[in-house]
């Protein structure tokens, strides 16, 4: 190093995927990749689990639609030779009054013993599942019964719930039912898995999601400094911390990250752009010393206003944001 300081800087850069109160007609989608609920149902340890997302295909043509903007809106149950066989999880459009799809569904390996009778339990046009229970026969080796509730997306995206959003069917031999699995408060199903007790399905789980506006989906990346030490006796860092939380809808790739000091001339970028889809870290380095930041020659700790821009890129479209921190810096 010359007369000028390296200072490496630690930004936090989160993507905004929290919704905020959005007017109404807002189109909203997937925000995260998923968390599962418990099993209603069979529980054994040696249960065979199977399914997943949505995945909605058009019902015209059979193409892959975007499964992100798809919730679960109710579950089929294919009976087979030997009982309950295939789980088909019935999918509902967020957005534009629930528009419906054709179900991509999972069945048995040998598919010649599952073409039975199927059975659904399904929420009107617009709503979205968010809590599921089982019914099985006795020992509790085969679904005899599912009975699913949910809501609607309110304006924000957060699912309000509706005594008058269930539906169920019931067969034959329905002897318990089990303890029903919801997804967190104000989240929607996005997927069902079935699970497998000896040769029948005897239990199902959720798979649930928070949402995102589309218009907070399109923002980049939310950046802060955060405080820390500024050492004057070797290179003089603050941790820099980059956190993706959405690795498969929202992943960030070549992300430039601008940072400066309002008001002085000094600025920095990362050396290395960023390509993420989980928590890194990385660096800016300025080349100013303690006084070119604004900061009396005396002072053991001052307040630093920077200026962070980022640009970045999420498939095609460019993401900009830009941000303004204020932190405290301690100097040793």
């Amino acid at each position: 190093m010359t007369h000028s300081r390296l200072i490496m800087l630690t930004v936090l850069s989160a993507l905004g995927v929290g919704a905020s109160a959005a007017s109404a007609g807002t189109a909203f989608q997937w925000a995260t990749v998923g968390t599962s609920t418990g099993i209603s149902g069979s529980q054994s340890r040696s249960s065979v689990s199977y399914g997943g997302k949505v995945k909605p295909e058009d019902k015209r043509s059979g193409s892959k639609l975007p499964a992100f903007r798809y919730g679960l809106r109710g579950v089929r149950i294919q009976q087979g030779t030997y009982g309950p066989c295939g789980v088909f999880p019935i999918p509902g459009e967020l957005n534009a009054g629930g528009r419906e799809a054709k179900t991509v569904g999972y069945v048995d390996r040998d598919q010649s013993t599952c073409q039975g009778a199927k059975h659904k339990a399904m929420l009107r046009r617009g709503y979205v599942v968010n809590k599921l229970q089982v019914c099985t026969g006795r020992g509790g080796r085969a679904i005899r019964g599912v009975r699913v509730s949910g809501g609607k997306l309110d304006s924000t995206g957060r699912l309000r719930t509706s005594r008058s959003a269930s539906d169920h069917y019931k067969l034959a031999g329905c002897a318990t039912w089990h303890s029903a699995v919801s997804c967190p408060s104000g989240q929607v199903a996005i997927g069902v898995s079935g699970f497998k007790k000896s040769d029948k399905i005897g239990g199902l789980k959720l798979l649930c999601t928070a949402t995102v506006s589309d218009t907070a989906a399109a923002q980049g990346p939310r950046t802060r400094v955060k405080t820390s030490t500024w050492n004057s006796r070797s290179q003089p860092r603050l941790t820099v911390e980059v956190a993706n939380t959405n690795a498969e809808l929202l992943r960030v790739a070549r992300a430039q990250l601008e940072v400066s000091v309002a008001g002085r001339a000094c600025r920095g970028t990362n050396a290395q752009p960023l390509t993420t889809t989980a928590s890194t870290t990385t660096a800016v380095e300025l080349p100013c010393n303690w006084k070119q930041l604004g900061c009396a020659d005396r002072a053991r700790s001052c307040q630093v206003t920077f200026s962070l821009s980022t640009r970045a890129t999420r498939g095609a479209a460019t993401l900009r944001s830009t941000h303004t921190s204020r932190v405290t810096l301690r100097r040793r």
